[in-house]
């Protein structure tokens, strides 16, 4: 890696940063719940979870139910619920 660069740790497991690293955040899977979806935007170019490649600023939905750990470069707006 090199100087500037961002990553994702995923657990379970123990990290041990070396001297030169520096924790940004903790960040916990959100569970997406039946019926809910999350919307979610690119803070740089970057591929989601499906493998699609995503720009800056874009926004998009997850709806595939269950535990949703965001990406390095991802960031939840918010939780959408229908509205009927």
């Amino acid at each position: 890696r090199s100087a500037g660069d961002e990553w994702l740790f995923l657990g379970p497991g123990t990290y041990i940063p070396r001297i030169e690293v520096r924790v940004k955040d903790t960040i916990k899977a959100t569970i997406v719940q039946p019926g809910t979806a999350l919307r979610l935007q690119a803070r740089q170019e970057t591929k989601d979870s499906s493998g699609t490649v995503r720009q800056a600023g874009e926004e998009w939905l997850m709806r595939k139910t269950g535990a949703y750990m965001p990406g390095v470069y991802e960031v939840i707006v918010a939780t959408v619920k229908p509205i009927v």
